[in-house]
């Protein structure tokens, strides 16, 4: 009886890796649930699609501190590549169009410059500094630019009050100059989402309590910016636009923080992500296909302070 328990085990068992492993592997069809491609091995938050859609990097603390990872998609549910391996942090990694290069942020809140470094040679080899912090501003949330260059957030870090402060929205030109598309007094900006034709980025006053982010759009033919949310009552975040124009995507911050896809020429609600637990930083796929964004789950970090985010990918159903 207890050989005949171990065979089932064994089998049990080796149907799961299957289903994890080999299952992995096969073209996914549109699919109700969202599929996690991290599970449980430190936090994993801000993923972004590589340009051919078969590798995905994200930022994990599985080894301490936060690093950039390189996992391939549908290859395992564990943190894979580490591409960096310094003692500070870095967020906010993004691929460069022909996907050899990634674009991110280094350092702690203050301090925070935008870093360049190969995806192909791993440990943070090739990488150097873009724009270092300075005595005004630091920097955060970089992106490429469909025009060429990278654009980022600058944030004021000197000690005045939040009617005086600035942020502006910059783009890194290839010889490393700067160039000042946007600045604002008394809002904050954060996490631009660069198009053809502008840049999403969300905005909100300090000020106002409780905070209600917007979804902003600066255009570039006119430099002028204008307020894109989708429902006036409800605040948004983190709203990027589907390589296909089509669709935009963003965090709702309705019943907890949910994915959603709206449609930009109508400005209706196409649907909400299904899923459990405060949802962020979405990004698509090159296709149009899939979104990839990290999602808190309900495991304790072993710190026993505060919980584990993961990464899931949800492959859009037919009609998209």
């Amino acid at each position: 009886m207890l050989q005949q328990d171990a065979g089932v085990m064994a089998i049990v068992a080796i149907l799961v890796l299957l289903f994890f492993c080999g299952g992995h592997n096969q073209e996914p069809v549109g699919c109700d649930w969202p599929i996690p491609e991290t599970w449980g091995y430190g936090s994993s938050i801000s993923p972004s699609f590589s340009p051919d859609n078969r590798s995905i990097a994200f930022v994990c603390d599985y080894a301490g501190n936060r690093d950039i990872w390189i996992n391939r998609i549908k290859s395992g549910l564990y943190p894979q590549v580490q591409v960096t391996t310094s003692q500070e942090d870095e967020n906010s990694p993004t691929w460069s169009p022909d996907g050899r290069f990634l674009a991110y942020v280094r350092g702690k809140s203050g301090d925070r410059s935008i870093w360049l470094c190969s995806a192909e040679r791993r440990g943070g080899a090739q990488a150097v500094c873009l724009l270092p912090a300075d005595e005004q501003f630091c920097y955060l949330d970089p992106m490429f630019d469909p025009e060429g260059g990278i654009i980022c957030i600058a944030e004021d870090k000197r000690d005045v009050g939040m009617s005086d402060f600035l942020y502006r929205l910059i783009r890194i030109n290839r010889d490393r100059t700067t160039q000042i598309l946007l600045e604002v007094r008394g809002v904050i900006l954060s996490q631009p989402r660069p198009t053809v034709e502008g840049i999403y980025f969300t905005s909100y006053q300090p000020t106002v309590c409780p905070p209600r982010p917007e979804v902003c759009y600066w255009e570039r033919a006119s430099g002028q910016q204008r307020v894109v949310t989708p429902d006036p009552e409800a605040g948004f975040s983190a709203a990027t636009a589907s390589p296909n124009g089509r669709w935009l995507a963003c965090v709702g911050h309705g019943d907890g923080k949910q994915v959603q896809i709206w449609d930009r020429q109508t400005n209706l609600l196409k649907m909400s992500v299904p899923g459990e637990g405060m949802s962020l930083c979405p990004t698509w796929s090159a296709d149009s296909k899939q979104l990839a964004y990290s999602q808190q789950t309900d495991q304790v970090r072993p710190s026993g302070q505060g919980k584990i985010s993961d990464i899931f990918i949800y492959r859009l159903p037919a009609g998209f």
